[in-house]
């Protein structure tokens, strides 16, 4: 099995924190690191945005869903289940976050082949605090 799964709970916390999950699907860490090089992960990621690299994040499958289904719900794509209806009842992170008072924001750059949109159903009501729609 590829996905290994160290599930702990997210704790509220009683300062403002920022959570933010960039994903560059074109590219694993590895390749990430091959391609844009190692100044721009230290340079500017990690000095500049405080930011948390994941080290062998790599793709699961051939395109960007499962891929997506892997980080953002912990489940395999068949796991996940249906992939042409809706989503509101899937147990994607944003929901944990919200649940310990972060507020939280889905959006993609391009609307139109949006992962829970393209082919499928999306969401029946709004989900995530933001949502660039």
């Amino acid at each position: 099995e590829f996905l290994h799964l160290n599930k702990t709970a997210i704790e509220k916390s009683s300062t403002a924190v920022t959570c933010f999950y960039r994903c560059f699907d074109r590219a694993d860490g590895d390749d990430f690191q091959l391609k844009y090089g190692e100044w721009i992960e230290i340079t500017i990621l990690n000095s500049m945005y405080k930011s948390y690299i994941f080290e062998g994040m790599s793709k699961v499958g051939d395109n960007s869903y499962p891929n997506a289904v892997a980080f953002l719900a912990a489940k395999t794509r068949a796991e996940f289940g249906d992939a042409y209806g809706y989503f509101d009842d899937r147990p994607l992170i944003w929901k944990d976050f919200a649940q310990a008072g972060y507020e939280t924001l889905y959006a993609e750059d391009f609307v139109d082949f949006n992962l829970f949109t393209y082919l499928a159903k999306g969401f029946r009501t709004k989900p995530s605090d933001h949502y660039l729609r």
